[in-house]
Order: C-alpha cells, then structure tokens, then sequence
C-alpha cells in the first residue's frame, strides 16, 4: 500500500516542522512511502503573513502534490491541517485529488486553535468538512481528543510529540544546592507568561533565572524589566548545543505561557532531562506534567508562580524522577514512530 506524505521541513524551525523533520528522517527510505517536502515559508517572520511570493510558491506546492499524487496513486495522503483560513484554503487545494477520488486522508492536528476558528469562521468550517470525509486526525494527547471528538466530531488516534533523542536518565538532587536555578526557553512576550514569571521572581531569595528565546514583542520593556535585576539572566537564542548544557545545569523549567499551546517540545525536553516543570494549564500541558510538577492557576499568577516554586523545590525528588518516568512512557521517539508507522503503513 503506497502512502505520500506532505511535509513542511525546516526552515524555519518551530513545533510542525521540528516534528516533520523527525518524520522525515524516520520513514524517508522506507518502501512505499513517498515524500513532498511543502515548504511554504523560509523564515519565523513569513509564518501567519501574507504576500504575493508566498501565494505563488503555494500554488507551486500544490502543483507538486498534484503531480506526485497522480505519478503514485497513493491509498493514504498524510498532512499537518492548518488552524488559519488561509491555510486551510492552502490545505485544501493540495489535497483535491485525494478529495475527489475519495482516498484516505491522514491529517495532524497540533494545537487547540482549530477548535476556536471552526466555532467561529463558517468558511473554515465548510472546508473542514468537506476534507474530514475519510479522514483520521492524529491529535496530541487525551484532552486534545476529547476536545477534538466534541468540537469537530472527528475520529481521532492520539499519537503523543517526540524530541530527537533518547537521553539517559538523570539522577537530580538539589538538597545541597543553595540557589535553585530556573529555566525559560521559548519566544519572550507577554503572551508566552516570560514578563510575570520575572515579576515573581525577581526578589525571591535563593532563586535565579536563566530566559533563552527570541524577543517578539514589547523588547524595550522587557529589556527594562530585566535591567539591574540580579537573579535574571537573557541570553538571547540558544541552539541545540548550548540548550542542551542549559538543561544539564538548571533545576526546574518554566513555561507559564497565556496561550492556547498544543504539547511544547520544550516540555518534553524538559521531562528527558528529569527536570519538573512549572507550566500553565493549556492544552495537553496538564496530562504531560501530572505528578511531575506545578500547575498554574488563572487567578493570582504572581502568587501562584511563587507557590508553585516552593511545591516543586518541596517534592524535587519524586517531581524529577517522575518527569523522566514521563518521558519514557508517552514522549520517546521510539514511541512516536511506532505509533505513526501503524497508521500510515
């Protein structure tokens, strides 16, 4: 049974092609697996804009669907879906001949922002159902498809995020450590929770606080904020190699994040590296960090931060055990192709 695969591959790089790429890399020789690589951007900047290049390359893109799909007749077309209507548009026009020769379609989802925009655009929803006739939709976890399974009436097959790399598990203790080293990596805005997690911090004793991640907005207030404040390191991007030594030396990660997040690899990295987590409670976010750290509330976040803190450094042991246990179990690359290979092949 032959089966393509339609691929956004980095760059840039963020969540869907970081994910990709590990799909790539994974089945790419496997027999009776085509692949099109539909690199609709070239940088993070194009991500969510609009131009005319960026039309005509699309168009492009879906012409190389539609050749590789009649060269191969393929029984399955597997996808990412976009939350956006113009990507759902994009989405659409690249999967016609799977559509109108009523093949199986395999679509992606990451993220909880579909559910919003198919409440609220009708064209969204129109086009959604059409493509949802004999399709599966891989969601990120058991909320993902609860909400998925209610909202948009799909069937679903959970098939967990993957990082790159199955790390050795590591053995974390901070009874003798006086200043408990926390660790931001993602974008810095507003919206990401990067301003009140320095807020809460920036006079606890003993704690410090290293942010990694390009500034998206509000730089000259953020680089205020963090002017003079002693305990609060920004380091700017930090690549593969320097992250890598940023978990090795930090005891809990943060991601107090305002936003509708799907399952951040950032948190899977985390948990490899058994360090408990400190996060909102969006989206997957509450089943990924389950006994292996703090939920944050809605309400007080500045208080809560703090609380959260103190609870993690309380039950470190077990939170970072836990978080490697985690890992293992749902987040390991193992997992994730065994998992994807049994619905594609």
């Amino acid at each position: 049974m032959k089966t393509l695969l339609l691929l956004e591959l980095p760059p840039p790089t963020h969540g869907v092609t970081y994910i990709n790429q590990i799909i790539y890399q994974s089945f790419n020789k496997k027999e009776g697996l085509d692949i099109v690589e539909t690199n609709y951007t070239d940088t993070l900047s194009e991500v969510g804009g609009y131009s005319a290049s960026k039309l005509i390359r699309n168009f492009k893109i879906a012409f190389c669907c539609w050749k590789a799909y009649l060269t191969i007749r393929p029984k399955i077309v597997y996808s990412t879906l976009s939350a956006t209507k113009y990507g759902i548009s994009r989405d659409f026009l690249m999967l016609l001949p799977a559509i109108i020769l009523k093949e199986k379609k395999v679509l992606h989802l990451h993220g909880f922002t579909y559910f919003k925009i198919y409440n609220e655009s009708k064209f969204y929803r129109c086009l959604l159902n059409i493509i949802k006739i004999n399709t599966e939709f891989i969601v990120l976890g058991t909320s993902h498809e609860k909400e998925a399974s209610k909202v948009l009436n799909i069937n679903t097959i959970i098939v967990e995020n993957c990082i790159n790399s199955t790390p050795k598990q590591v053995l974390r203790n901070i009874d003798n450590t006086k200043t408990k080293r926390l660790l931001y990596i993602s974008n810095v805005s507003k919206a990401k929770g990067t301003f009140d997690l320095i807020e809460s911090i920036k006079n606890m004793d003993n704690i410090s606080l290293t942010i990694a991640g390009g500034i998206l907005e509000d730089k000259r207030e953020f680089l205020q904020l963090i002017q003079g404040v002693e305990n609060v390191h920004y380091i700017g991007f930090a690549d593969e190699k320097r992250k890598q030594k940023l978990f090795e030396t930090h005891h809990i990660f943060c991601l107090p994040s305002k936003l509708e997040e799907g399952s951040p690899i950032s948190i899977i990295e985390a948990l490899s590296q058994s360090l408990p987590v400190l996060a909102t409670a969006k989206g997957c976010i509450p089943e990924m960090i389950d006994g292996c750290g703090y939920l944050l509330k809605e309400q007080n976040r500045l208080l809560d931060i703090q609380l959260g803190i103190g609870h993690i450094i309380e039950n470190y042991d077990e939170f970072s055990v836990n978080a490697y246990a985690r890992f293992i179990s749902r987040y390991s690359k193992e997992s994730f192709v065994e998992k994807l290979e049994k619905v594609l092949c």
